[in-house]
């Protein structure tokens, strides 16, 4: 099986190609052997993309919405050891500079998603309390 990106939101699943390592492989007919599947999606990050790629294009906008009001989830999910963890951020290490972040020191290459939101969340907050004058 291969899987290829076709754009920045798509990408195609060619069946056609031999399984994943450590996969048997999957008897099937020759129609759906050579059969590609493609799939859309609001954007396909490549293996290059950091980790502020994936905030700035899945977390940030949501927040921003959260900060006016509306509900707001973001959830990982996904196979054992595929990066669910380390892509939220709690893979962090322990001395993250919430401080340095809401001051708006640019954050650890890193970073995951919750340490980043936290700091966006109270950036904001500290930015409505200056406008307020309170």
């Amino acid at each position: 099986m291969i899987i290829s990106p076709t754009s920045n939101n798509s990408l195609q699943v060619d069946g056609t190609g031999p399984p994943p390592p450590g996969m048997a492989p999957i008897a099937a007919s020759s129609a759906s052997r050579d059969k590609r599947l493609n799939f859309s999606f609001d954007r396909v990050l490549g293996p290059a993309d950091g980790q502020d790629a994936v905030y700035k294009t899945s977390a940030q906008p949501l927040i921003s919405k959260f900060m006016e009001g509306y509900n707001v989830t973001i959830l990982a999910d996904g196979q054992t050891s595929s990066g669910k963890s380390y892509t939220m951020g709690t893979a962090a290490t322990d001395s993250i500079d919430f401080e340095g972040l809401v001051a708006g020191r640019a954050p650890d290459p890193e970073m995951g998603i919750i340490p980043r939101a936290v700091a966006q969340i109270f950036d904001a907050v500290n930015a409505q309390k200056a406008r307020s004058g309170a």
